[in-house]
């Protein structure tokens, strides 16, 4: 009996050890489950696994193929070094040249002829040559040729006419053709000047440069570049002599005569085969080539179409527009005409 009763002890401690053991695999159990130890694969893989980033892969270019079906090769895209803008090289009145035309578009005429003038006489480009001259045309017609006379200008004045005064005889004081004083006072009949009139006069005489090989002529009043006229000069047999001249006294022309000495044709005055056209300013030589020079002379053309060129006798050819305007600012035997090569 007491055998029996010791084994039921031992089984009933037994048994409690074994509920205990299962209790504590059950408590482990949840333990693990509620940490996620035993949730399902997919679900423990999905919470493991790192998130990917995905990267953008360039496909690999397919190689071109021909119209042959060759394979071409592929050229790969070489940098160049940047381009440098191209250093311009400007002529030394450049600076002058922009500043007159400043000036002019500020309608300041009297500083404007100045300048360019100096651009001119230190070296433009062509086209800036050109347009200083167009230029310094515009600004003629405001201070020279226009009725009236700018502030500050040094190179008009007023004069008031009194008792017995005449036109040449004005003229003669100021050392200009009263064509010209007519002109700018816009004066149609010579004779009638009334005392205390105001004309409008400059200080002359006005003196002429001629560029033998850009085929232009200069007219200065002072020191400032009054007009520029386009000209045509001799044939390279017959070139017109480079120096100084001088306006000859006295040989002036209104629609001159012409005894061409080479063929004895007589040209009447007015005749449209004239070759002198419709002015003809006599010149003498006094320096350089011109020297001793006769029978040279400034006139107008039958032939428009060779100024700019070397086709005449030895003579500088106007148009006759520009003959005509020319022929009143030119005084008889003080006008000094250069003829000079650059």
């Amino acid at each position: 009996m007491a055998a029996k009763g010791f084994s039921n002890r031992q089984k009933s401690v037994s048994g409690r050890r074994l509920v205990l053991i299962l209790a504590m695999v059950v408590l482990l159990a949840l333990i693990l489950w509620r940490q996620g130890f035993y949730k399902p694969q997919q679900e423990r893989k999905k919470i493991r696994e790192p998130e990917i980033t995905p990267v953008s892969i360039n496909p690999i270019p397919e190689k071109p193929v021909a119209a042959n079906g060759q394979l071409t090769q592929i050229t790969e895209p070489i940098s160049q070094p940047p381009i440098e803008p191209p250093v311009i090289s400007r002529k030394p009145g450049y600076e002058l040249y922009e500043k007159g035309v400043k000036e002019l578009e500020a309608k300041k005429c009297i500083s404007a002829r100045k300048s360019l003038t100096q651009a001119v006489e230190l070296g433009l480009d062509e086209a800036e040559e050109k347009d200083a001259f167009a230029k310094l045309n515009q600004a003629a017609d405001q201070w020279l040729f226009a009725p009236t006379i700018l502030e500050g200008d040094s190179l008009c004045t007023w004069y008031s006419v009194e008792t017995g005064d005449r036109l040449a005889a004005i003229g003669n004081t100021y050392s200009i053709p009263y064509q010209f004083i007519m002109k700018i006072n816009q004066i149609s009949n010579p004779a009638g000047l009334s005392v205390g009139k105001r004309l409008k006069v400059v200080q002359g005489p006005f003196h002429l440069k001629v560029n033998r090989k850009k085929y232009y002529l200069l007219v200065y009043l002072g020191d400032v570049i009054a007009r520029v006229y386009p000209v045509g000069l001799g044939a390279p047999d017959r070139i017109t002599p480079t120096g100084l001249w001088l306006s000859q006294a006295g040989k002036k022309q209104v629609n001159p005569a012409w005894p061409d000495q080479e063929t004895g044709k007589f040209y009447q005055p007015d005749d449209p085969e004239n070759p002198l056209g419709e002015r003809w300013i006599g010149l003498e030589g006094i320096d350089g080539e011109a020297v001793g020079r006769s029978g040279f002379g400034i006139h107008g053309t039958i032939k428009p179409e060779e100024i700019g060129k070397s086709a005449s006798r030895g003579c500088i050819r106007l148009l006759n527009k520009d003959v005509e305007e020319l022929f009143d600012l030119v005084t008889d035997g003080q006008s000094k005409v250069w003829v000079y090569d650059e």
